[in-house]
């Protein structure tokens, strides 16, 4: 970034370019993040604490 002048349009481009994909690529990360820990958490309510502490701890894989 030192290296690059932002005043120049083309530059500027770049930057803009390598910004917009990090987002989309963090969305989709943090997206699977959620959906796991929203699993998890349904699954423990449903399951309730019994259960899903011996499905958490379970060893019969």
């Amino acid at each position: 970034m030192t290296s690059c002048n932002l005043n120049q349009v083309d530059c500027s481009r770049d930057l803009i370019e390598i910004v917009n994909n990090n987002n989309k690529l963090n969305f989709l990360l943090l997206l699977w993040f959620h959906l796991g820990l929203l699993v998890l958490a349904v699954n423990q309510y449903i399951g309730g604490t019994e259960d899903g502490l011996s499905f958490g701890y379970s060893e019969n894989y």
